[in-house]
C-alpha cells in the first residue's frame, strides 16, 4: 500500500514571477534614480553646464533573467572630464578651442594658439580630478568606483530586495 501526499499551493510561477519581476524593477529604478540625482548634484559645471545636465537612466529591462540598467552621460569626454587624465599624449587642440574662448576669455585671433599651449602642458602634466574629488567611475574602464553613487545604490537595492521580496 502506497501513500501519497498531495500538496496544493498557490503559487502561480507565471503571476508571481511577473509581480516579483515588477516589484524589483520599481525597487532597482527608485534607487538608481537617486543615484543618478547624486551623480548629477556632484558633477562639476564646467563651462557649457553640459557635463552636469548630461546624466540619462534608461528604464530597467527585465532581459535573459538579468536586470539590466542604463546610466550614460554622452557628453563628449565626460570621463576625462570628470576623472582627469594622465600625462602622456597632448589631447587635439582643436578640442579646447571653445573651452579656451569661454573660460579663459581669450580674444578670438589668440584662441588656437593658447589651445595648443593648453593641450601641451594637459600632455606634460596630465589633469586633476575635478575640485569636487569626484571619485564615482574607475578611470581604466568606466566601471562604478567602489563607494560611488552607484555602488551604494547597488547595496541599497539588495538590501531591499532581500526586505521587502
Amino acid at each position: 500500500m502506497r501513500n501519497t501526499i498531495a500538496i496544493r499551493s498557490s503559487f502561480d510561477p507565471k503571476k508571481d514571477l511577473s509581480r516579483l519581476i515588477k516589484k524589483a524593477s520599481i525597487i532597482i529604478d527608485e534607487e538608481m534614480l537617486k543615484a543618478v540625482i547624486n551623480l548629477e548634484k556632484n558633477s562639476p559645471v564646467g563651462v557649457t553646464g553640459d557635463l552636469k545636465s548630461g546624466w540619462d537612466l534608461k528604464p530597467v529591462a527585465f532581459v535573459n533573467n538579468e536586470f539590466l540598467i542604463r546610466i550614460s552621460n554622452d557628453t563628449p569626454f565626460s570621463l576625462n572630464r570628470l576623472e582627469g587624465r594622465k600625462a602622456g599624449k597632448a589631447p587635439p587642440s582643436s578640442a579646447l578651442e571653445s573651452w579656451v574662448a569661454l573660460k579663459l576669455r581669450v580674444p578670438a585671433k589668440e584662441v588656437k594658439q593658447v589651445a595648443f599651449l593648453v593641450a601641451r602642458k594637459i600632455g606634460k602634466e596630465g589633469t586633476n580630478r575635478s575640485k569636487r574629488n569626484f571619485k564615482e567611475f574607475n578611470p581604466i574602464d568606466g566601471q562604478p568606483a567602489k563607494n560611488g553613487s552607484i555602488d551604494r545604490a547597488i547595496q541599497r537595492i539588495s538590501k531591499r530586495l532581500n526586505i521587502e521580496l
